[in-house]
């Protein structure tokens, strides 16, 4: 059976510190960013996807003060971290 993914928790994703856009290239290699807000960061994820053209979207990992990463989906409501 597949693994559930883990709820998305807004309050953990509003204490980063930063956030990464990456995508991956093949073979272990990752192309990744890192930027102060997250509008900035989809923003890239998306031109990445757009320059490297090999089927894989850009992803985005909000990046907290201890080093945990956790990922935001496209679905995630930016207006979420403003609330808290």
């Amino acid at each position: 059976m597949p693994r559930k993914p883990d709820p998305i928790d807004p309050a953990t994703i509003a204490s980063a510190v930063r956030f990464d856009a990456t995508i991956f290239l093949g073979t272990g290699r990752y192309h990744t960013g890192s930027f102060d807000n997250l509008k900035d960061a989809r923003e890239a994820a998306r031109q990445f996807g757009e320059v490297v053209r090999n089927g894989r979207k850009g992803m985005v990992y909000a990046i907290t003060a201890e080093g945990r990463s956790i990922f935001v989906p496209t679905t995630f409501d930016a207006a979420a971290i403003a609330s808290h």
